[in-house]
Formats: structure tokens, sequence, C-alpha cells
């Protein structure tokens, strides 16, 4: 899925005009939510063993601490400009 979703940022940036590195990070940003959607779906289904929910539960967080220091990027570089 991340290798797919960093491909369409590669295709989506080959068109932008304008300011590559915001669109980036708007499109990482989209992906991470997107992903923690999908995880916290996963997560709250109740379906998952015990082994598969501490996994989730794992990768769920560091997605959590990775859309949030993005989001604070993307943040910033808006102020910037």
């Amino acid at each position: 899925m991340a290798g797919a979703h960093r491909t369409w940022i590669d295709i989506k940036n080959s068109f932008t005009i304008g300011n590559i590195e915001e669109s980036t990070l708007g499109n990482v940003v989209f992906g991470e939510r997107a992903a923690i959607e999908a995880y916290q779906k996963a997560f709250d289904s109740g379906d998952l063993c015990e082994k598969s929910e501490k996994i989730v539960s794992e990768q769920l967080h560091s997605l959590k601490e990775s859309y949030h220091q993005f989001k604070k990027i993307e943040e910033y570089k808006k102020k910037e400009n």
C-alpha cells in the first residue's frame, strides 16, 4: 500500500505546476490520514486475534506519530509562504 501511495505521489507531482514540495507534503498527510483510518477501523472491529491486535496497535501508534510530524511540517511550510 505504501509503495502504491508513493508511486501516486510521483505521478501526481509530474503534473503539478508550482510548488512540488507543498504538493508532496499534502499528499503524504492525506495518505497518512487514510492509513490511520484503515488501521483504526481494523483495530476497532474486534475481529483481530490478540497478536494481530498488538501489531496493528503498534503500527497505528507509529502512523499517528508520523502523521503529526508531517502535519506540523505542512503547517510550517504554509506559514512560510
